[in-house]
């Protein structure tokens, strides 16, 4: 693949250099494995299916419980894309829909994503020939159930796990749900502090005696949710180097990663010397959520003990996402037609195409905001985030001499009602209402008027009250935000008058 494609930032500095030439620390994998993580081998029936499969031989099947293809309903479909192409799904394919399919996952889509990471991420464990740990890439029913999955073999009840003192809501269910317990490394407007993690690890047998020093690190290091920043690459680097000191594992929660406004920075698995880092990636975002279709990878003794426990639950995913990716199963055959359809040129380009239109939708809330949130009582005194500005040297444009992606929003220096950053991706702000230590009853009352918003608190590990709110632009129209914002901006100062 012509490299000229990718967009993303090729890192190079001494610090990384220097990473990169290190020699290879391999984790102790097998000490991190939960105690049902050590019990699970690859389903036996399963195995038996995957041999046959392998054999590329005619094969008598009297092995599994397989249903008879000739025997379902749905025999051919047709898919009309946004771009005018039609991906047609034949007799063939509908019979790989219709019946059960590798844990692992179609073939054809695994290889083409591999190659994707190969390209875009560039992995040390891909790229290096002498690396003793394989990389591997699996097809997952998107981040949420790939996390599952790996919390399944990696956690016991008890263990901790080093997360930001925000973080996504449905990953603190997850962790509730396994019994583990999060532990909460500070972090600032770019992400995790490097130096508290360094502190938390080191200080561990003082401040929790007699308990396991946390093994595993989770994180959302592009577009982060709830706070839509991207760490920048010494950070990445920093916080690196302290799971190798402690021997760490990293789970890279990449669902935003191709929402970046600009030119996309790289995380954790571009930097990963010595097989650490599990990432999972989605199609939700830039295909379709409905699809529930996504890919985890890294190190081949961790993604492998997730296959296996997959292969005896789920099963394997979904078949027709992953054929609309790449012919085979119908998720899987739906989005790996689509992937194979458009080549890696035509994928970047939508890809961009994608970020560009969030980028929109995030300057028109910038602009609502500060129409409503930025001038206290009087809006007429602030602009109303639409002005031309000047660009930097990549065409981005500058707010008020504010570069957008490494800088507070300059509406933070004006009296008002709420303060934010822009984003640097994705789909959402994170905003923090003045004056109020809890939004929790600005969420009720909002929703009361017709407004859905997200209470700062439920992205706490321990729920402690927050002063934030998370708005998303995803969905809503300009006219939608503008009703929804002014009647959140009547609803904040009404509270903050009773404060």
């Amino acid at each position: 693949m012509d490299k000229n494609f990718r967009h993303s930032i090729g890192y190079s500095s001494p610090s990384l250099s220097d990473l990169l030439k290190s020699p290879v620390s391999l984790p102790d994998y097998e000490s991190v494995f939960s105690r049902t993580g050590r019990r699970i081998v690859y389903n036996i029936l399963r195995r038996i299916n995957a041999k046959e499969c392998a054999t590329g031989k005619p094969i008598v099947t009297l092995s599994g419980g397989l249903p008879d293809t000739n025997t379902v309903p749905a025999i051919q479909a047709k898919f009309f894309l946004r771009d005018g192409n039609v991906i047609e799904l034949d007799k063939k394919d509908m019979a790989a829909v219709g019946n059960y399919g590798q844990a692992e996952g179609l073939p054809e889509l695994r290889e083409w994503l591999t190659e994707l990471h190969r390209v875009e991420h560039e992995p040390p464990q891909l790229i290096r020939t002498d690396h003793p740990e394989p990389f591997i890439l699996t097809i997952t029913n998107g981040i949420t159930d790939g996390l599952r999955g790996v919390f399944h073999v990696l956690l016991d009840e008890d263990d901790h796990v080093l997360i930001e003192d925000e973080v996504y809501s449905n990953t603190i269910s997850a962790l509730t749900l396994f019994g583990a317990k999060p532990v909460t490394v500070t972090s600032d407007e770019g992400g995790m502090l490097a130096q508290d993690l360094e502190d938390v690890l080191a200080s561990w047998a003082t401040t929790h005696p007699n308990t396991k020093r946390p093994r595993v690190l989770y994180s959302i290091t592009a577009c982060n949710n709830p706070k839509s920043y991207t760490m920048e690459q010494e950070r990445l680097i920093d916080i690196y180097k302290v799971c190798r000191k402690y021997d760490v594992i990293i789970l890279e929660d990449a669902a935003y990663y191709f929402m970046q406004f600009q030119q996309r920075r790289r995380g954790f698995q571009s930097i990963d010397v010595d097989g650490r880092v599990l990432r999972f990636d989605t199609f939700s975002k830039i295909i379709g959520a409905g699809y529930r279709l996504g890919w985890l990878s890294g190190p081949e003794t961790l993604v492998r003990k997730y296959i296996n426990s997959l292969s005896h639950n789920t099963i394997h995913p979904c078949i027709l996402s992953q054929v609309t990716t790449n012919l085979l199963s119908l998720p899987q055959i739906v989005i790996s037609k689509i992937l194979h359809q458009w080549g890696f040129e035509t994928f970047y380009s939508e890809m961009r195409k994608l970020a560009a239109a969030y980028e929109k939708k995030a300057q028109n809330m910038e602009g609502i905001l500060k129409k409503y949130l930025s001038a206290g009582d009087d809006e007429h005194d602030v602009d109303d985030g639409y002005d031309n500005g000047d660009a930097d040297d990549s065409g981005v444009r500058i707010r008020n001499g504010h570069h957008p992606l490494h800088s507070f929003d300059p509406c933070s220096n004006i009296p008002g009602v709420a303060t934010w950053n822009f984003p640097s991706g994705g789909m959402f702000f994170w905003v923090r209402i003045k004056g109020v230590s809890d939004t929790s009853q600005l969420m009720e009352e909002a929703l009361a008027e017709g407004v859905a918003i997200v209470a700062g608190r439920l992205f706490s590990p321990d729920q402690a009250p927050k002063p934030f709110i998370r708005l998303s632009f995803s969905v809503a129209g300009v006219e939608e935000m503008d009703s929804g914002i002014k009647t959140l901006s009547e609803i904040v100062k009404k509270i903050q008058r009773k404060i």
